[in-house]
């Protein structure tokens, strides 16, 4: 059962290396959550770093810091928080703690 208290961090996307980094030291660390900021004209494209992140997380929660519903329709979120559960089970803010 998940504790009634969460930790998350929240990132800039970085390289590819810098996701599976930040989230291995995630895992590491017991925390909870990562959150990717959506900034499209700063960074890549959050859905790549989000897969990247859990590619390298068994438990860490990922999910989309922010994201902006003008530029990003909400349909298109949520078709890509579906495909990254695809790539990997459970992912994007629906992992199970006792996996």
């Amino acid at each position: 059962m998940p504790s009634p208290i969460q930790v998350w961090l929240t990132v800039m996307q970085g390289t590819r290396d810098h996701a599976a980094k930040v989230a291995m030291a995630a895992e590491k660390s017991r925390l909870d959550g990562l959150g990717v900021a959506d900034t499209p004209l700063l960074e890549r494209d959050v859905y790549l770093s989000c897969a990247t992140a859990a590619l390298h997380t068994r438990r860490v929660n990922i999910v989309t810091g922010v994201t902006n519903p003008v530029t990003r329709h909400p349909s298109v979120s949520a078709a890509a928080f579906a495909q990254l559960s695809e790539l990997v089970p459970g992912a994007g803010g629906l992992r199970d703690y006792d996996r």
